[in-house]
């Protein structure tokens, strides 16, 4: 019976230790930026994209973009322009040959689009610039038109005899906004999140909706909250600063991280307060759940175990009696010796 007594005693010693959870630390709030460069078979363009505006009463938009030879070998390079649009929700982009651009009229871009060169050769180890110019006809109309810079490589390098295989195609993509007519629309369609009584959720499963004529990139924070107010968990909405193209769906999973201990068994609420890029304005969507953490649960197990062990045992409580007595008789005992 004295060894069930310890091991009781040490359980209960054991989950009270486990009843006070670390808290990590708190994510900090920043905002990421896509990738600067494009790199394929030793060749970087960059920028691997670009957002242009157009503004009223400018004629065109004109810039550069780069092609640079990181190898040992000349590259030579058939250049052209396409139009894209989104492949599918997850943020791939589809790119729109002749038979298709019916479908994409409304935001193609390539119609309006110049390249000075069409061919070029990059020697090893330098740099290339290629001038590009945007034309803001009549015809292009307000809102978001998108394309992009396909380098292609040719079969043979300037060096006429050394071939360099190259399969795949480099691109560079323009994300171009006409302004003095854009609509704007940004809305969570679906919000998915997996909640468990003895678990908090670990990430959330967000479906936007983009119902405007240009592009967009949502922002916001998750929070999860417990039954007194205090965040205890935190997730950055969009933390790779995804892109939606008009008119179409995107999916953008969020981590949550702990920052604080949950202890408190009750109602939780997660909270999705989001935004888009150059607005300040907020929406929000709320969802509450029952939660109740595990240790709390072993807890309470090992204290009822007790109770109903040596509350209701009387041989039990006699037993305890007993030890808890001798204790001290035993302590005077030994002081009595010491004393003679």
């Amino acid at each position: 019976m004295r060894r069930r007594f310890a091991w009781l005693i040490l359980v209960t010693a054991i989950g009270t230790l486990c009843f006070v959870q670390p808290a990590s630390a708190a994510p900090e709030s920043s905002k990421s930026t896509l990738k600067p460069t494009n790199t394929r078979g030793g060749v970087t363009i960059s920028p691997a994209f670009q957002q242009v505006s157009l503004e009223p009463g400018q004629a065109a938009k004109k810039f550069d973009f780069m092609i640079t030879n990181n190898s040992t070998v000349p590259y030579e390079f058939a250049l052209s322009v396409v139009d894209f649009g989104s492949l599918d929700e997850t943020g791939g982009v589809l790119f729109v040959g002749n038979a298709q651009k019916a479908l994409n009229v409304r935001y193609a871009l390539s119609p309006w689009v110049t390249l000075e060169k069409d061919r070029i050769v990059v020697e090893p180890k330098s740099t290339e610039k290629v001038p590009v110019s945007i034309d803001n006809r009549e015809s292009l109309t307000p809102g978001g038109h998108y394309g992009a810079i396909l380098l292609s490589p040719t079969e043979t390098t300037a060096s006429g005899d050394r071939k360099v295989q190259i399969n795949q195609v480099l691109t560079s993509l323009l994300f171009v906004k006409k302004v003095g007519g854009e609509i704007y629309g940004l809305k969570l369609r679906d919000f998915d999140v997996r909640t468990q009584v003895f678990g908090l959720p670990t990430k959330l499963d967000l479906r936007f909706q983009n119902s405007g004529n240009v592009h967009l990139i949502p922002r916001g924070l998750a929070t999860v909250t417990d039954p007194r107010g205090r965040i205890v968990k935190r997730g950055i909405v969009n933390a790779d600063s995804g892109i939606i193209l008009p008119e179409s769906f995107r999916q953008v999973r969020t981590p949550l991280e702990q920052i604080q201990s949950s202890l408190l068994p009750g109602r939780y609420k997660l909270t999705v307060v989001y935004r888009f890029d150059d607005r300040t304005e907020t929406q929000s969507v709320e969802k509450t759940f029952i939660y109740i953490n595990a240790m709390n649960v072993v807890l309470l197990a090992v204290l009822a175990g007790t109770v109903l062990l040596f509350g209701f045992n009387k041989k039990a409580r006699q037993k305890l009696r007993h030890v808890l007595n001798a204790a001290p008789a035993k302590a005077r005992a030994k002081l009595r010796q010491k004393r003679r």
